[in-house]
């Protein structure tokens, strides 16, 4: 199963700080490996639609999806409604523009 394999994670910094291009070449990772993966892509990323010719990205948010990329620019702007039902299944990426990183490692 694909989604697995993936983790949620948070693309933070500031503007022009790369959020996006890490979250591309990420993906274009996952996507060799996964090659039928199935992204829904909330806030509209060109970048991202771009990149990968919408042959993996939805429009429809359902069972099927297999990664959720959400793009926002203060966290305020998260659908938390529209991924709540989902926060335990599927992986959700978050891009927030904030003044520095946020760390994103585990502590076990």
């Amino acid at each position: 199963m694909i989604k697995s394999a993936i983790n949620s994670k948070i693309f933070s910094g500031a503007v022009g700080t790369g959020k996006t291009t890490n979250i591309i070449d990420e993906l274009q990772g996952i996507i060799k490996d996964n090659p039928n993966i199935l992204i829904y892509v909330y806030e509209e990323f060109p970048e991202i639609h771009n990149a990968f010719h919408n042959e993996h990205m939805t429009d429809m948010l359902n069972e099927n999806v297999d990664l959720i990329i959400i793009g926002c620019t203060t966290a305020q702007n998260i659908p938390l409604e529209l991924i709540k039902p989902y926060l335990y299944t599927t992986p959700i990426w978050l891009e927030l523009e904030t003044k520095i990183p946020i760390d994103n490692r585990h502590s076990y």
